[in-house]
């Protein structure tokens, strides 16, 4: 019997010490107005202090405006319902949230009316090195977007977030940057820099960002090494386009277009050789670009090429590696000069970028695709007859967009020399039929864009897996007719049917009773 009894003790001790070593399972805690008994509790901060300190929460934040300085000292996910209606309001004071611990996530949020949107605090010994902030917009603050100022050690990921109108800069002063990916964000209107001093770090990727109209320049890498600056629109901004600081080698800068900043593109008489091509350098005021240390490749090798540059001014008659061969090929005779360098293969016509005068004159029209490459861009007359009630003040244009995936969207932004009202569509004419495509707004109500996916029409007119054929302009929307838009007679007939109907029966029905009342 005894025997028995601590064999069970046995048991049971084993089975307490395994359940206390089981980790307790992560759990949501839901925040929304007015709290119990719809949601867990009224204010973030509740819902923080109340999850695992271990780790591991999901915070579901519903919409409605949250006016309170959060700080997240535990690792968790925070997640707003909708980050235009889910707003945190730092009231004017304080940094809106305070990051001081690792594996933290922040999405769907609006950040607004700090002193600073995001801090992360940082030391040698202290450094936040795994944080995610997505879907997020932060803006209307009146210092910085994302202030670190710290040692991160790394593995940061800010994507599909909106970055604007901030009295300081978008993120500042990031070290120890290994890893680090910033991709798919919209950057403007902030007071300072955009991405300032990205620093002292590797294997970094800035990619598939519009950096704008921002007071200091919009990309800095402070000493970074093999990383990559790709795919980027960079433009109106007050201070360089790229900037590579100090030491920074190693690094490659590829298909950004950089127009309109104060410099192009300059290195630190410090750094070691980088790589930069296939960039669409347009009409940087100062430089275009400024190579001060002299180290760095401006080309990708023949037949490759190099870059745009907007003011070269050579000719395109001969080719071959030595420019010394019979026929063009796309690439300048002469090598681009520049201050500190040059660029042996200077490239005729911009990657990307591409523009046209419309076929009504109403000046230039400049499109540029997410991905691939804009060719055949040429202006048509709008057909005729137009849709009903439909004006294409700028005509039509015709393209393609080439080097896609099978099956790929590719957004690409149309600007135009007079502002675009809200409520119009792009309208598209094929086959003698139109069909129309919304447009997305930009800060700039000159700048459009439109969403186009390879092998869908409308959208795609062929049927070349991999290239989009384009025929279509901005125009007011109209009003359906079916004389000229016969996808839609029906739906334009039938509620006229259905109306008429309807007061044929109540008529029919109303001399019924009237018949039945006089009999």
């Amino acid at each position: 019997m005894k025997r028995a009894l601590s064999i069970l003790f046995a048991v049971a001790l084993a089975l307490s010490f395994s359940l206390m070593a089981t980790p307790v399972a992560a759990g949501t805690i839901t925040v929304g107005p007015g709290g119990p008994p719809t949601f867990d509790y009224s204010t973030i901060q509740a819902a923080i202090n109340a999850a695992n300190p271990s780790g591991g929460d999901t915070i579901v934040v519903a919409a409605g405006t949250y006016n309170e300085h959060v700080i997240i000292d535990k690792s968790l996910t925070l997640q707003g319902e909708d980050r235009d209606t889910t707003v945190v309001d730092g009231s004017g004071s304080g940094s809106v949230i305070y990051v001081s611990v690792n594996h933290v996530t922040i999405s769907g949020l609006k950040i607004t009316n700090g002193a600073d949107g995001v801090k992360v605090p940082g030391s040698w010994s202290g450094a936040i090195s795994h944080l995610t902030i997505r879907d997020t917009i932060i803006d209307s603050n009146e210092g910085d977007a994302i202030s670190c100022l710290c040692h991160t050690r790394g593995y940061w990921l800010i994507e599909n977030c909106i970055m604007s109108n901030n009295g300081g800069e978008a993120l500042a002063q990031t070290h120890q940057a290994d890893h680090f990916i910033i991709r798919n964000c919209e950057i403007y209107g902030n007071g300072g820099a955009g991405l300032s001093d990205i620093g002292w770090g590797s294997n970094a990727v800035v990619k598939n960002n519009s950096i704008h109209h921002n007071g200091g320049r919009a990309i800095c890498f402070d000493s970074m090494f093999g990383s990559l600056i790709e795919n980027n629109e960079v433009y109106c901004n007050g201070g360089t386009g790229i900037e590579l600081q100090y030491v920074a080698s190693g690094n490659t800068i590829r298909d950004n277009i950089i127009c309109d900043n104060y410099i192009g593109i300059v290195t630190y008489p410090q750094g070691g050789p980088n790589s930069i091509y296939h960039n669409d350098l347009i009409d940087n005021t100062v430089h275009q670009a400024w190579d001060r240390s002299g180290q760095s490749s401006w080309h990708n090798g023949y037949p490759s090429g190099g870059n745009y540059w907007s003011d070269y001014i050579g000719v395109d008659n001969f080719s071959g590696p030595g420019q010394n061969l019979p026929g063009s090929d796309g690439i300048g005779d002469t090598p681009y000069v520049f201050d500190g360098n040059q660029d042996n293969y200077p490239l005729m016509e911009a990657r990307r970028i591409k523009c046209v005068t419309t076929a009504t004159g109403t000046g230039a029209a400049c499109l540029t695709p997410t991905h691939g490459t804009i060719e055949d861009l040429q202006t048509v007359p709008a057909p005729s007859p137009l849709p009903h009630g439909v004006r294409l003040p700028h005509g039509m244009f015709t393209f393609k967009i080439t080097g896609l995936t099978p099956g790929q969207s590719v957004t690409f932004t149309a600007e135009f020399p007079e502002p675009i009202p809200t409520r119009w569509v792009w309208w598209k004419y094929h086959d003698n039929t139109w069909s129309r495509l919304p447009i997305g707004r930009t800060t700039d109500p000159r700048i459009i864009t439109v969403t186009l996916t390879d092998g869908v029409y409308p959208g795609d007119e062929d049927s070349i897996a991999g290239q989009i054929t384009d025929q279509g302009g901005p125009g007011s929307p109209g009003s359906v007719g079916w004389e000229t838009y016969p996808v839609d007679k029906m739906r334009v007939l039938l509620p006229r049917i259905a109306l008429l109907a309807a007061i044929v029966a109540g008529a029919s029905l109303f001399a019924v009773r009237r018949r039945r009342a006089q009999s």
